[in-house]
């Protein structure tokens, strides 16, 4: 009778770790139920894509693998899209694949919506670089969002409403900021031809971020601000240019913490932060890596508080 039992036990712990076996492999080789909803759901084939209507709502169309074998669910878009005023989508694990067209481009008019939730990414999937993203209305994107192969973005309506805390882009250009209060928090952002952020007129806070212009020609910048408010904390600026500097301050006020500026090649004057007519505050700011004068302040006030930042040129 013992013994009888002891099988049973046996076989019962054998089937349940063969249904836990199962159901793991499942859940890593299987996709997730694929969902769309509402009327503007659906791109059309060739053409622009027009959302003006609520409810819309694509799930689960992305890349993914079954064991060794990759999948290609994205949603393909071969043609300009615009979210019109009124009109809302949200993207859930779905990637927007826009097709090799520079001059294709993405608005979010006033009043229109775009969602982004688990992962969701815009890019271009041949490698070059789509036209722009304007956003006039709301953009929540959540953390992991990606942006990649956009030329510019646009940011410039006071009645934006831009949720990107945790968010990359990677960009041709530049992630333009005009007349705004706005916050950047662990958003990382590389440009092929700098500078990768350009504020103006504005006031900007921006916590544990990456901003990285790898242009190696030009005057290149990570960040460029002209009659604006910086507030930094635990940022990284790099650029990667024979010219040029990883912040450049004019008009303006920047007060960092904890920050990192440097650039990754190291030319002859490279300079970590340039400021001109402006007021600058650094606080136990980490290392000024790979240049030759830390800060380039002309007709500016420069204060230096704690912290390794090597030599001032002023």
């Amino acid at each position: 009778m013992r013994h009888s039992r002891t099988i049973i036990i046996g076989a019962l712990l054998v089937l349940l770790v063969t249904v836990f076996v199962m159901l793991a492999y499942s859940n890593v080789t299987a996709q997730d139920p694929q969902e769309k909803r509402g009327e503007d759901s659906d791109p059309p084939d060739h053409g622009d894509w027009i959302i003006d209507s609520t409810g819309n709502y694509i799930g689960n169309y992305t890349t993914w693998a079954s064991g060794e074998t990759p999948h290609d669910d994205s949603i393909k878009v071969d043609g300009n899209i615009t979210i019109k005023n009124g009109g809302e989508i949200t993207l859930f694990n779905t990637t927007i694949n826009m097709t090799d067209n520079s001059d294709f481009h993405i608005i979010i008019e006033e009043n229109g919506t775009l969602i982004m939730q688990n992962m969701s990414a815009i890019y271009n999937g041949v490698g070059t670089y789509i036209g722009y993203l304007e956003i006039d209305g709301t953009l929540d994107a959540e953390a992991g969002s990606n942006f990649d192969h956009i030329k510019d973005v646009y940011i410039n309506s006071t009645n934006a409403s831009v949720n990107i805390s945790g968010c990359s882009f990677g960009l041709l250009n530049t992630f333009h900021l005009i007349s705004r209060n706005f916050t950047f928090s662990s958003v990382s952002i590389m440009a092929e031809n700098g500078p990768a952020l350009d504020i103006y007129n504005s006031t900007v806070n921006m916590s544990r971020g990456f901003f990285f212009s790898t242009s190696s020609t030009g005057n290149h910048y990570a960040l460029r601000a002209e009659k604006s408010t910086i507030n930094g904390y635990q940022t990284t600026f790099r650029v990667s240019s024979n010219s040029g500097a990883a912040i450049y301050l004019k008009d303006s006020v920047a007060n960092m913490s904890r920050i990192s500026v440097g650039n990754s090649i190291k030319p002859a004057g490279a300079v970590g932060i340039y400021a001109e007519n402006s007021w600058v505050y650094l606080n136990n700011t980490r290392s000024f890596y790979s240049t030759t004068w830390a800060v380039d302040g002309r007709e500016s006030t420069v204060q230096i508080l704690g912290g390794n930042i090597g030599d001032r040129h002023e």
